[in-house]
């Protein structure tokens, strides 16, 4: 779980001993060589082998006390703002939020949205920090506005006028930045609702569990084991009503995983949110000293 450590923060000294484009490049390598499911010993391993020497032999008294998944954490997320950060400081706003559903990475079409959100209405967020392009944007958009009643863009103010130029007037911009070490978003447009929705597009990117729980919420007891017969029976129903499944369907398929990260949420290290939610487990079996494994 998070360590409260009486010691001098590991970011006071590693902002002291480091220029803040090389904590930029740790926090790249850091951000593709470690899973929160690597044991605490693996990543120390990786701390040793990745931090200049000096800054290692000072941090090296912490082995015994520190989980080495918390000095990753806390050079991540102050030093590489990536996606997995933006994500963080976004859904701690939404958490226990009655009747909603949040949840990462579904894939639509030839597109993988960021972030979404199901309370009555569906809400798609695409992010794009500081660190990423933008030249898929009009493309991962016009996949989103298929299928979500409303879209956002949370972005950098690098991008911005480009966002402006390039998606749809109805998707919404919101831009982040950081300000005494917490995340601020502030809204650019507001999103229009999408009266351009393609419900077999919906129906198309269902699982097919999604389609079975649609058939089984219109009382069909007798289910086509066929996904095409599953999916023209839900065709017919009409627009309003296929809309109004898909958000049932992706609420009912997501609703186990963020109500697990709800509960453990302040256990969890912010980088590693993402994870917990598409692998749930205690964040105890992960979180601690391999010295106390007997």
């Amino acid at each position: 779980m998070k360590e409260e450590i009486n010691l001098k923060s590991t970011n006071d000294l590693i902002n002291s001993r480091i220029n803040l484009s090389v904590l930029k490049s740790i926090g790249r390598t850091f951000n593709t060589l470690y899973t929160p499911f690597l044991g605490d010993k693996k990543i120390w391993n990786i701390l040793e082998s990745e931090l200049p020497n000096e800054l290692f032999k000072d941090i090296v008294h912490m082995k015994s006390d520190v989980i080495g998944h918390k000095i990753v954490n806390d050079i991540i997320m102050n030093y590489y703002p990536n996606e997995k950060v933006i994500k963080y400081h976004i859904i701690k706003e939404y958490l226990n939020k009655k009747d909603e559903v949040t949840f990462f990475e579904m894939n639509i079409d030839s597109s993988r949205v960021d972030l979404c959100r199901v309370n009555g209405k569906s809400i798609a967020y695409e992010i794009k920090t500081e660190l990423d392009n933008i030249n898929r944007i009009e493309k991962q958009v016009k996949d989103y506005l298929k299928v979500f009643e409303y879209v956002y863009i949370i972005t950098h103010k690098r991008h911005i006028e480009k966002i402006k130029e390039v998606v749809p007037q109805i998707c919404g911009i919101k831009e982040y930045n950081f300000k005494n070490g917490a995340c601020n978003f502030k809204t650019i447009r507001k999103a229009i609702k999408n009266k351009g929705i393609d419900n077999k597009a919906q129906i198309r990117n269902l699982s097919s569990e999604d389609l079975r729980a649609v058939l089984c919420e219109l009382g069909y007891k007798n289910l086509a084991s066929n996904r095409s017969d599953r999916e023209k029976i839900i065709e017919n129903i009409g627009a309003r009503k296929i809309n109004e499944l898909f958000k049932l369907a992706v609420k009912i398929r997501f609703s186990k995983q963020w109500q697990f990260l709800c509960d453990n949420f302040d256990k969890i290290m912010p980088i590693d949110i993402q994870s917990f939610f598409h692998a749930p487990m205690s964040p105890d079996s992960i979180y601690y000293k391999s010295s106390s494994i007997v």
